[in-house]
């Protein structure tokens, strides 16, 4: 009798080991794809800020060196259409395009007045393979996307934002040092029950799949960007000697004595014709 309660206790026990088992394999199967989409995630974040700073750098260049051009041609193609609808008040087409450039000119010359140190500046971004690499592992540690409550997810989105700015800055003695705060996440983010654990990982791949989708968006904008194909031009034709900015320039100024030789003709017209009309 004692031997075949025995048997049934084993027979209700089996089941339950089984499932056991089953959640555990199937959790280490969710980890192991996390851990792939982690790295993949990872590494985009990685590009795009990478391509964020370098296509910054270089609009701090061309505005540096090609602004204050862009600025007075500008201006130049907004009084040559003032002066037309001056001479044309019939023709609302002209009128409205004086106001469009003269808005156009407004923006170029902000963008030449702003913050003109930072222009100057031709560092380039050239983080190093230890740096990128710390920041992979920075970053795999502390992303919000492993965060277990609202005060956790806070915490690594705060700790995310300072390693993103320690990579732009090419700082790694601040990035060790959220590689070390970061053991603590270690200690903290276990979940007691399988199945709670399993239906949050299955919601992180979504998650992070679609973060991903994202990102690779964000690049394919950067990448089909006009600053950003001018950025390749440049740098193709720097590879081949040839310094593309400053040729940029000389076509820039000898539309700007075009412009200024029409900008002449048409006021002198003007100021002829309010002569004639006077007399």
């Amino acid at each position: 009798m004692k031997n075949k309660e025995k048997h049934v206790f084993i027979k209700k026990e089996l089941p339950n080991q089984d499932l056991i088992l089953s959640f555990d394999f199937e959790l280490e199967e969710l980890k192991r794809k996390i851990n792939i989409l982690m790295d993949r995630l990872t590494e985009e974040e990685l590009s795009l800020i990478s391509l964020e700073i370098e296509l910054s750098a270089f609009e701090k260049i061309y505005i540096s060196e090609l602004g204050h051009l862009i600025a007075e041609l500008d201006l130049l193609d907004a009084k040559i259409l003032e002066l037309l609808s001056t001479l044309y008040p019939s023709r609302d087409n002209l009128r409205n395009k004086a106001s469009k450039a003269h808005q156009k000119a407004k923006i170029s010359g902000e963008e030449v007045k702003k913050e003109p140190e930072n222009y100057k500046s031709d560092k380039k971004f050239l983080p190093s393979e230890s740096l990128k690499s710390l920041y992979r592992e920075v970053a795999k540690r502390i992303h919000p996307d492993f965060s277990i409550n609202d005060e956790d997810c806070e915490l690594r989105t705060l700790m995310m934002i300072e390693a993103n700015k320690a990579f732009e800055n090419i700082d790694e003695n601040k990035l060790k040092e959220l590689l070390i705060d970061s053991e603590t996440f270690n200690k903290t983010s276990m979940i007691e029950k399988l199945e709670i654990e399993i239906d949050r990982l299955k919601r992180k791949i979504i998650q992070i799949e679609h973060q991903i989708k994202i990102l690779i968006e964000k690049q394919m904008v950067i990448k089909s960007s006009d600053l950003y194909s001018l950025k390749l031009k440049v740098a193709n034709a720097n590879d081949n000697g040839i310094n593309l900015l400053k040729k940029m320039g000389e076509h820039l100024k000898n539309q700007i004595e075009d412009k200024k030789k029409i900008y002449r003709d048409l006021l002198k017209k003007f100021t002829d014709e309010d002569r004639s009309y006077h007399l």
